[in-house]
């Protein structure tokens, strides 16, 4: 229970400082929801959750490959919807530039990594340092408060120093933990 006193407040701080920093946004006379495209995201990513989820344990089963084809079907008709609407929820031609593709590619592959670590990391210190379930709680906040405030100050390093360094300099530092 006390790792909700910790995490709690920080996304209602987090709320008052984006509501002073961020500058509002031009309003458009249309706007438009691509409820498809969300429906088939949806989809997409529950059919792979739930086959990863399955992937381990069940073989080849019956309900693990329908789950993979969902994942497969509805991916594919996200792109394609994705390409005719008016405002999709992700511009495909951000894709195709090298700097935004190659990066989004480059997050995915790593969040398997990190969210693998992420899931793995307190049972590992539970088992490990003999924690109870509250205090390996308390432990792993760090990790997201550690990100969320060191966040300004990389972006501020990443425009300076170069996004790619920064990029592949961080990828080696994630392989490497």
């Amino acid at each position: 229970r006390a790792i909700f006193a910790v995490q709690a407040p920080l996304p209602a701080v987090a709320v008052v400082v984006a509501a002073g920093v961020l500058p509002e946004t031009v309003r458009r006379a249309r706007a438009f929801i691509d409820w498809w495209g969300a429906a088939l995201l949806a989809l997409a990513t529950v059919g792979g959750l739930g086959a990863l989820q399955l992937v381990g344990t069940v073989g080849l089963d019956p309900v693990l490959l329908v789950l993979l084809a969902v994942a497969v079907v509805a991916g594919v008709a996200f792109a394609r919807v994705e390409r005719r609407v008016e405002v999709p929820l992700i511009p495909t031609g951000l894709l195709r530039e090298r700097n935004f593709g190659a990066s989004v590619a480059a997050q995915w592959f790593f969040g398997f990594a990190y969210m693998g670590g992420y899931i793995v990391t307190p049972v590992l210190v539970q088992e490990m340092f003999g924690l109870s379930v509250a205090e390996a709680s308390l432990a792993m906040v760090l990790r997201p408060l550690v990100f969320s405030i060191s966040a300004p100050a990389v972006g501020y390093v990443a425009v300076n120093v170069g996004e790619r360094r920064c990029a592949i300099i961080g990828s080696a530092l994630l392989v490497a933990a």
